[in-house]
């Protein structure tokens, strides 16, 4: 299968590596690197997978064909909505840091339909599936909110402050899902509990921006930090919050400088 990636920064790459060794050709293109043509990619790919920054992939969607298999791996979206006419889509999430996809370590994700052992294989990668779409994005976009907050308050992984930061947070998630239309049992799943655990540590490029805002409050990162994309979404009024959310009002004061 030819299979076009967008996005060809680490993780798109780490993917790309995985698709190649289940068989697949791939071409990539990267607006924000020059990679390639947009449209000669998607006319000769048979399936494509997403994974720009997801404020980037938003700007894209327009331009997309609707039609063909597509797999959506960029995490930052807190709603289906975008994909709503993307007939043919595979949304996936779970915890896996690039470097650790390329040094082929196994790794378990969430994914919406079994098609996607046609595009990554089903060596590398274990599956586990569900049809909440809606669970698996938001999932997906707030733990990176999260582990702002677990590197500003500096917690350190597997301490007993760090576990109970793990085990409110998970009640907050729930919550957030509950009250937006999804399944709060999602988050159960690799896309929740495991992704959030991986990324509330200091290999997280969000968790070391954390660490970045405690000691300045308008922080700026040179890198990409999708916790912040968030963010902007949830100040925006994109989903319903609940009364008692402590860790996410938390994350929004202390961003809200840096989001001026």
């Amino acid at each position: 299968m030819k299979v076009g990636i967008l996005g060809a920064g680490a993780y798109g790459t780490a993917l790309g590596e995985v698709a190649k060794k289940a068989g697949n050709t791939i071409n990539y293109y990267d607006p924000l690197k020059g990679f390639n043509d947009l449209n000669a990619i998607l006319s000769e790919s048979e399936s494509l997978i997403l994974c720009t920054p997801a404020m980037v992939l938003s700007s894209l969607i327009p331009n997309l064909p609707k039609d063909k298999l597509s797999v959506i791996a960029s995490k930052g979206f807190l709603s289906t909505q975008p994909f709503k006419n993307f007939k043919n889509r595979i949304i996936i999430s779970g915890p896996g840091f690039a470097a650790d996809i390329k040094a082929g370590k196994k790794t378990k994700l969430t994914a919406t339909n079994q098609k996607i052992e046609q595009v990554l294989g089903s060596n590398q990668f274990i599956y586990e599936y569900s049809n909440d779409e809606q669970g698996i994005l938001m999932c997906g976009a707030l733990k990176n909110v999260y582990a702002i907050l677990a590197g500003y308050l500096n917690l350190e992984p597997e301490t007993p402050s760090w576990q109970k930061y793990i085990n409110e947070a998970s009640r907050e998630i729930q919550a957030l899902l509950s009250l937006n239309s999804a399944n709060p049992e999602t988050f159960n799943l690799s896309c929740g509990i495991d992704d959030l655990k991986l990324t509330c540590g200091p290999s997280s490029r969000n968790y070391q921006y954390g660490q970045a805002l405690r000691k300045d409050k308008k922080a700026k990162s040179t890198k990409t930090v999708e916790g912040l994309t968030t963010l902007k979404e949830i100040n925006k009024g994109k989903i319903k919050i609940p009364e008692r959310v402590v860790y996410l009002n938390k994350t929004i004061e202390i961003t809200k400088e840096a989001l001026c």
